[in-house]
């Protein structure tokens, strides 16, 4: 689900340095619990150079000093954006469309159809990743319609929900999360944030994409 951070953000604490220092302590268990899955998509990677495969580790309750092994989870960057779709937009990494039934976990997998076909030649794999790119497309268009245009600004509608939490307005906060509930954050794949990462996984799935494999991954989308 779409959200935003309520309390201070890291830079605003005077403390920060100490949280950091104990979450850098913890961070690679939560990693190794999680067997390197992300918990939102089920995307797998693989560990390099004792780092978490371009994966992150989200703080489940949104405070950077909480760092108890219980409050850590396993998320890809496309999964850890969801939970900060106002930055991901501010930094150009991420847009909306509506969802139209698919759910974010889904377009995370399907996603992932886009950019394997740069190694794998399968026409399913082909197929569906075109798509995936005109279910986008679609979606991009549909952006513009009246009923949609107000929600585009995702940086504007992260402050504005930022603040109905942080003022306790449980019913400006409820209508903004019902209208972000009807939408969907779409990682900018050709984005700099993602480069690095997504060419760590592709090497990962390609000694792993075998034939029937794009199949099975379909039917793993909910």
């Amino acid at each position: 689900m779409l959200s935003v951070k309520p309390g201070a953000f890291r830079e605003e604490d005077p403390d920060h340095d100490q949280a950091d220092r104990a979450f850098q302590a913890v961070r690679l268990l939560a990693f190794e619990r999680d067997q390197g899955v992300c918990q939102g998509c089920g995307l797998m990677t693989q560990a390099q150079s004792g780092r978490t495969g371009y994966f992150e580790i989200h703080h489940r309750d949104n405070d950077h000093g909480n760092n108890d092994l219980g409050n850590l989870v396993t998320v890809c960057p496309f999964c850890h954006a969801v939970f900060h779709f106002g930055l991901a937009h501010v930094q150009g990494r991420g847009f909306f469309v509506p969802a139209r039934g698919l759910t974010q976990r889904a377009l995370h997998r399907l996603l992932l159809l886009m950019w394997a076909e740069s190694f794998q030649a399968d026409p399913l794999c082909q197929s569906a990743a075109t798509a995936v790119r005109d279910w986008i497309d679609q979606g991009v268009t549909r952006m513009a319609h009246p009923d949609y245009q107000a929600w585009a600004d995702g940086a504007a509608i992260a402050n504005a929900l930022r603040e109905a939490l942080q003022k306790q307005d449980a019913g400006r906060a409820q209508r903004l999360q019902a209208g972000l509930s009807q939408l969907l954050l779409v990682p900018h794949l050709e984005a700099a944030a993602y480069r690095n990462a997504l060419r760590h996984w592709s090497q990962a799935l390609a000694t792993r994409w075998t034939p029937g494999r794009v199949t099975r991954f379909l039917a793993e989308v909910p």
